[in-house]
């Protein structure tokens, strides 16, 4: 029963006390009153009649009363005696389960929660009024949507700041004090407080590096004296125009060293942070600042300043390129191109583009990778540098790049300094190849020479140890003997040949006749592979061509050599040659397993990844090849045989059309 009804009770006729006319004034004061409270509060307040299913759910309430701030807060008209379900369908369900909770238990709670089809966060106080079994809930709330949109604001910024912080080029940095410093001593008395107090708080890695640092961790905590070498003059008087200038410096310099003592010179954007001390008087506490590297740029300025000659000097005689580009904008605020304003010789011969003063990229370019036009017209559109590594593919290079505004804004000019770090590139790419190259040098090595050595010393053994072996024992040990230490020298002698190809040994070159160096090399395969089969196909007969016999016999062995590695028992190789243009081409073919990565055959140590394991060797016999064959002038080549197996082939200069061998 509702306050007003209890009131009309007590004010029908007859049944009036005095005493009943007293609790009747005290109800209708305290329902003015009440009244009052209901219709002027800001927050919203409504009371609700919690719906349970027959299993005790919670799933719908019913607006009972609903004060004149409901409506402002929440936008629902006329809500009393509606459902919720019927205003809001797809409400959330912890909204029933809450106000549930509260009804049954008794117990108040006081939470935030977001109400989806509203769209808004609220802060709510719930609480059971009237008789428990009547599930009746008051609701107090407000809406904080705004105070939420604000935290996730913060949280954002602060999100965006730490960002900010580990990609920027630029040295970020915060000093805090140990004490506040009053802004009204002198001058010098206050940077001699700042230089007594101050130390690192907070900075990113950028500013750590500046210094030689990896990370920032290593130098927070530091006093700033520890940065500022204060016999430097120049340093006083950055310190003093700091407060001088109320505490505000743009774009001033200082002069400090990194770890290693080199001189560095920082150009530094700085702001203290000021508050109001006990007796009213403004007190430093902090300062935020940002600093980057212009050693490079100052001492370069510093020699331009003695004249213009010597600044069009180093213009033209650096080794970085230079220059100028003007970027061109479409309708719509795209980069489409850029002209070039000024270019020095350096970057004509870093570029290869010649004349390219006043020329449009895209002419002298037209298939240039878009990365560079979007980032010089962001360059241009932003005012901000950028420095960068990057792979020119049209140019084949590595390029160190830095590009920065330069010029006025409406002009859309950006400088652009280019260094070549292709040699630098190369060098760490070859450092790591020759890295894994001499790992897996190691091992093949390892295995190739122990295994040799390790079937020579058995057999040894064994034929010191027994005496009396039969002699078709003993001639199968030396055989054995024979053919582990043939292994073993063709292992060897490939590590030779290599090693001196490697460094630029060339041998004397001479005549041969290719029919009977092939014969020759052949014959000598064979002395020890008894089992073998090397059928001679057609000769060019009387050709002369010029190389060395030893490197002919030894590229074809290890032809040869491959060939029954991973051919099947039995099989016949052949071994042919024809004459084409200028030169003569040696072909051996084969019926094996064919080739897996052609493009890597030739590489020092490449070893078959499926038969590595089971086929012995180090994977030199086709490096040394190619080495041996460009030593004589030729080209060597490999290819999958029609049918199966696999040919490889090389060539060898003939010395003259007319000079043959009758």
């Amino acid at each position: 029963m509702t306050r007003r009804a209890d009131i009309d009770r007590l004010a029908m006729p007859g049944r009036k006390s005095s005493e009943e006319a007293q609790v009747e004034a005290r109800l209708r004061d305290s329902d003015e009153r009440y009244l009052a409270l209901f219709n002027a509060i800001e927050q919203g307040f409504c009371t609700l009649e919690v719906l349970f299913d027959e299993h005790g759910k919670p799933y719908d309430y019913r607006f009972l009363e609903v004060s004149p701030s409901f409506e402002r807060q929440t936008g629902i008209a006329d809500a009393a005696g509606k459902r919720m379900r019927d205003i809001a369908p797809d409400q959330d369900e912890h909204w029933f389960e809450i106000y549930g909770r509260v009804a049954l238990t008794g117990e108040p709670v006081r939470f935030e929660n977001f109400s989806t089809p509203l769209g808004r966060w609220w802060s709510v106080y719930a609480f059971r009024i009237q008789d428990p079994a009547l599930r009746r809930v008051g609701v107090l709330f407000y809406d904080i949507t705004e105070s939420k949109r604000a935290e996730e604001a913060i949280r954002a910024s602060e999100e965006r700041y730490r960002v900010f912080l580990e990609l920027s080029n630029e040295g970020i940095w915060r000093f805090e004090l140990d004490e506040p410093i009053s802004a009204d001593l002198p001058t010098e008395s206050q940077v001699s407080e700042i230089l007594r107090h101050a130390w690192l708080a907070e900075c990113n890695r950028a500013m750590a590096r500046m210094y030689g640092y990896e990370s920032a961790d290593e130098i927070i905590g530091r006093r700033l004296t520890e940065f500022l070498d204060m016999a430097d003059p120049r340093n006083l008087e950055y310190l003093q125009a700091f407060v001088r200038e109320g505490f505000r410096l743009e774009n001033v310099e200082s002069h400090e060293t990194d770890r290693d003592g080199r001189t560095l010179i920082f150009e530094n954007s700085l702001v203290g942070h000021l508050e109001p001390g006990p007796g009213g008087e403004r007190r430093l506490v902090r300062a935020w600042g940002t600093q980057r590297d212009v050693t490079a740029q100052r001492e370069a300025e510093a020699a331009l300043r003695q004249s213009e000659e010597r600044y069009r000097s180093l213009f033209e005689s650096i080794d970085e390129g230079f220059c100028i580009v003007d970027v061109l904008f479409g309708e719509n605020g795209t980069p489409e191109d850029y002209r070039f304003i000024q270019t020095n010789p350096a970057f004509e011969r870093l570029t290869g583009l010649d004349g390219a003063q006043d020329q449009l990229m895209l002419d002298l370019q037209p298939k240039i990778e878009p990365f560079w036009v979007e980032t010089y017209g962001r360059v241009a559109r932003t005012r901000q540098a950028e420095r960068f590594v990057k792979q020119s593919r049209g140019l084949g290079k590595w390029l160190s790049v830095y590009a920065f505004p330069t010029g006025d804004p409406a002009d859309q000019y950006v400088a652009v300094l280019i260094t070549d770090i292709t040699e630098q590139k190369l060098a760490e790419e070859e450092l790591r190849a020759a890295s894994t190259l001499k790992d897996e040098f190691l091992g093949l090595v390892s295995h190739e020479l122990r295994t040799p050595l390790t079937v020579i010393r058995g057999s040894a053994s064994l034929l010191n140890r027994y005496s009396d072996l039969p002699d078709s024992t003993r001639g199968e040990i030396i055989q054995d003997l024979i053919k582990e230490s043939d292994r073993l020298n063709r292992v060897v002698e490939n590590m030779l040949a290599l090693g001196r190809l490697q460094a630029g040994e060339k041998p004397p070159t001479e005549p041969l006749l290719v029919s009977r160096a092939v014969e020759r090399a052949v014959e000598r395969f064979l002395e020890d592979q008894e089992l073998k089969r090397i059928s001679i196909g057609p000769m060019p007969r009387g050709v002369i061509a010029i190389g060395v016999e030893g490197y002919v016999e030894q590229v074809l062995h290890n032809f040869f050599s491959n060939a029954y590695k991973y051919s099947p028992p039995e099989t016949t190789v052949t071994v042919l040659a024809r004459q084409e243009d200028g030169f003569v081409r040696i072909s051996v073919a084969d019926r094996g397993r064919g080739l897996v990565k052609p493009a890597a055959l030739f590489a020092p140590f490449y070893r078959d990844p499926e038969t590595s394991r089971t086929t012995p060797g180090l994977g030199l016999g086709l490096a040394v090849s190619k080495r041996l064959v460009e030593a004589m002038g030729g080209q060597i080549s490999g290819k999958a045989r029609r049918g199966g197996g696999s040919v490889f082939s090389f060539t060898l200069p003939v010395q003259s059309p007319d000079s043959h061998f009758e």
